[in-house]
């Protein structure tokens, strides 16, 4: 078999070697991971417009009906045909542009997902020996399996939602303009509390999802060596020191979880508490104008369903921001791996002539990076062949130390 040319492969790397990204610049990261893909994701949103259409006009339909049934004077039965028609075009699009929204982005997401899980891969086939013994293979997995995941899910809220939200507030307002400078005041008041409640909230948000990302990936490497160990641990009868230590970190996680989903859950119901009260506020103010003529009836049911529009979409912000921070940490983590400078290349294998089977270890010194203490010094062994040595003791001896 011929050698894989790595320029013909995925590869990410360079994006986290290269630019030097730090954890705060997450969106950044992001965004250069779709360098490339930028043409799939305008088309996605160019479609997402279209088929998101009928949201932004039933409203103004809704409107012109009511008008027309409240003052029949003054308007005719055709009208009311001519506002169907347009409605109902206007929804049946929906069916083709929706597919087209989803292939093009599934394109970029998909090619991304395959792109990191392959930059991860071969990265870990380059890295140090001490980089891997430092991370057990388990942290690798999920880092490999659980944060491309999220950074996926990052992907979709980001295009999903957070766009779509936004996306929504502005033609709300913009509509909304149109009709009445007034209304639009009004309605400009909603976003900052959003963004308020957002701000609140962030910083608890991202240490929770932190502390509980980190527990993930020790319980992750805990359970590939207890897997690893079970030959061992049952020879030996210690069963119950590895439960034990499994149960432990069982525990931490489950506070740290639980912590995490109180977190979430008092953001979510205070958020949706101040848009309740906000969305009769707005009830009674459009009420109000409608008694002293300034709207029609019409009117008065429009305002109401595009400031629902705008409540929905800043309620969808606040709701999707616990996901964007585990995507964003998910980056974070990956980043770890990616943006790692201890590579250890590989140099190719000596033709040995002859194997006698024995090993002399004289004089090795070892001590670990970052630390001036020496973990091994003036350190003798010697394995003839066919000995086998085994080294004896309890967890406190160190023994994965030689």
């Amino acid at each position: 078999m011929g050698k894989i040319d790595e320029s013909q492969l995925l590869n990410f790397e360079s994006i986290f070697m290269e630019t030097k990204e730090k954890p705060h610049h997450s969106l950044k990261t992001l965004s250069l991971l779709y360098q490339g893909q930028f043409k799939n994701l305008f088309l996605s949103f160019f479609f997402f417009i279209i088929k998101h259409s009928p949201v932004w006009v039933i409203p103004v339909i809704t409107a012109n009906i009511i008008n027309i049934v409240t003052y029949s004077q003054v308007h005719s039965l055709k009208e009311l045909w001519v506002q169907f028609a347009i409605v109902a075009v206007v929804i049946a699009q929906n069916i083709p542009t929706h597919i087209l929204h989803i292939s093009y982005f599934s394109k970029a997401s998909r090619h991304v997902e395959a792109a990191l899980r392959s930059t991860l891969i071969r990265k870990l086939q380059h890295l140090s020996m001490s980089f891997h013994s430092e991370l057990r293979s388990g942290m690798l997995q999920a880092k490999i399996l659980r944060d491309v995941e999220n950074i996926e899910i990052l992907s979709k809220q980001m295009m999903f939602s957070f766009s779509a939200a936004i996306t929504n507030v502005v033609v709300a307002i913009s509509i909304t303009a149109f009709y009445s400078l007034q209304m639009t005041l009004f309605f400009l008041l909603v976003v900052p509390v959003g963004i308020v409640v957002v701000f609140i909230f962030r910083r608890a948000l991202r240490l929770r999802n932190r502390e509980f990302r980190k527990q993930i990936e020790m319980m992750s490497g805990e359970v590939a060596e207890t897997v690893d160990m079970i030959p061992v641990t049952r020879a030996h009868g210690l069963q119950h020191v590895e439960m034990n230590k499994a149960n432990r970190m069982l525990k931490i996680l489950k506070g740290k979880g639980y912590r995490l989903d109180v977190t979430e859950a008092f953001f979510g119901s205070s958020s949706w508490v101040v848009f309740q009260v906000l969305q009769m506020l707005c009830l009674l103010f459009s009420a109000f104008m409608a008694m002293r003529g300034e709207i029609t009836v019409g009117e008065v049911v429009m305002y109401q369903a595009y400031f629902t529009q705008i409540l929905m979409a800043v309620n969808q912000i606040i709701v999707v921001y616990p996901q964007l921070a585990k995507g964003y940490e998910s980056l974070v983590s990956v980043s770890e791996i990616l943006s790692s400078k201890e590579k250890e290349e590989y140099d190719g294998k000596l033709r040995l002539n002859q194997i006698n089977g024995n090993f002399e270890f004289e004089h090795v010194e070892f001590q670990y990076k970052d630390s001036q203490k020496q973990v091994l010094s003036n350190f003798h062994l010697q394995v003839k062949a066919g000995e086998c040595i085994a080294l004896v003791g309890n967890q406190e001896q160190e023994k994965l130390r030689y």
